[in-house]
């Protein structure tokens, strides 16, 4: 296996050699290494235009056993994930305020399109029946990963879920103390990850519990831990991290529980409803 230090020089050497499939793949790992230790092969094939087993034998070719070891090479060498100051330059400052929309919407699709194909449905489906036989769920996350645990929690809840949000370290480690496999810890991150929690993903798995990871790659820290990883795309306008598939997801997520017990969450919701007209929450009552 080449060091990442060689990596480059075994590319630049075989590259001739190659066919013009491998050869966009090559191209792309020399040009943006850091974005290959977190796309999956599915997501850099689609970037390039080539079949993932294009990916995969490229990656045998170079001397790794596959794909991921390729990445998990590149991501042990690799200082970091670009910070936000690395993407701001790449972002650039001339543009006005059109062309940047414009271009936030455009990746925005990029991101949902891409999802559409490389998100695994049995994961979901997995997912799904878990929480549908499931005593509770924990829901955590840190920073830019907060609004998807919100959003999570709050769509599980009004289809009459027991979840817990715990929205600091202590609450964290108190809920996971109370794990057990009767429970069901989903767990959100995105890159640059937070080392605490993939600490928390390591407990929740040693207490039992089914631990879901939604993230943006197959090879996340969260991978490890997770008996359902659900990777979604999150390239992002400089200088955060795009939430708007991760989103959908859990639209998607919300969808699909309610229809797998549908009977419960309209006990839950009309519950909620009349609390909600009672105690006059929004302006419309």
């Amino acid at each position: 296996m080449p060091r990442h230090d060689e990596l480059t020089e075994v590319l630049q050497q075989v590259y001739a050699d190659l066919g013009r499939s491998q050869q966009r793949v090559a191209r792309f790992i020399l040009d943006d290494a850091t974005s290959v230790a977190f796309l999956s092969a599915g997501e850099l094939a689609g970037r390039v235009g080539v079949h993932a087993a294009t990916v995969v034998r490229l990656s045998q070719r170079l001397g790794y056993d596959g794909y991921p070891a390729l990445q998990k090479d590149l991501r042990t060498k690799l200082s970091q994930y670009p910070t936000f100051l690395q993407q701001m330059d790449r972002t650039g400052s001339t543009a006005d305020a059109s062309t940047l929309l414009a271009q936030s919407f455009a990746r925005a699709r990029r991101n949902l399109e891409l999802a559409v194909r490389t998100v695994d449905v049995a994961s979901l489906e997995n997912m799904v029946e878990a929480l549908g036989r499931c005593q509770r769920v924990v829901v955590l996350g840190m920073g830019v990963a907060r609004p998807v645990v919100s959003y999570l929690a709050s769509c599980l809840r009004i289809t009459g879920l027991e979840v817990h949000e715990p929205v600091d370290s202590v609450g964290m480690a108190q809920q996971l103390a109370l794990a057990d496999e009767r429970d069901v810890v989903v767990v959100v991150d995105f890159h640059r990850y937070y080392r605490e929690v993939t600490r928390l993903a390591g407990a929740a798995k040693d207490s039992g519990a089914i631990v879901v990871a939604i993230t943006d790659s197959p090879v996340s820290d969260l991978a490890t831990y997770a008996d359902h990883l659900l990777a979604v795309p999150s390239e992002g306008a400089a200088p955060r991290t795009s939430l708007a598939p991760a989103m959908v997801l859990v639209e998607a997520v919300l969808a699909l529980v309610t229809v797998h017990d549908r009977s419960r969450a309209q006990r839950a919701m009309r519950r909620i409803d009349e609390v909600y007209e009672r105690t006059s929450v929004f302006t419309a009552n």
